[in-house]
């Protein structure tokens, strides 16, 4: 392996509802959600894909209806750690993520 190597993330064991999650950062592969983030019409379902990705990434059995129940508690704690290890960290940035999801939440009831 090469020296670019080590610019690839790290990953952080968070728990969350009780449970250990391996989070890892993502990376240059998910740019695509980066740039759909910046388009209101796709903002939502970058949020999700963000959040189904990450989840993938620390346990390859994780279904899409157990990442779709996910209730909005543990939903939030989780979008919180993820914006950490993604280096999105700043509580402003947070407060603003998470209040986006949560509407999209409402609108999808």
């Amino acid at each position: 392996m090469s020296k670019i190597s080590q610019l690839a993330g790290k990953g952080k064991i968070v728990k969350i509802g009780g449970i250990d999650i391996n989070l890892e950062p993502l990376a240059v592969k998910d740019m695509d959600l980066m740039v759909k983030l910046e388009d209101k019409n796709k903002k939502e379902a970058a949020m999700k894909e963000i959040i189904t990705r990450t989840l993938k990434n620390a346990d390859e059995s994780v279904t899409e209806e157990e990442i779709e129940n996910i209730s909005m508690e543990h939903l939030q704690a989780l979008m919180e750690e993820i914006l950490t290890i993604n280096g999105l960290g700043e509580e402003k940035t947070q407060n603003k993520f998470i209040e986006k999801m949560k509407q999209a939440q409402a609108r999808n009831g």
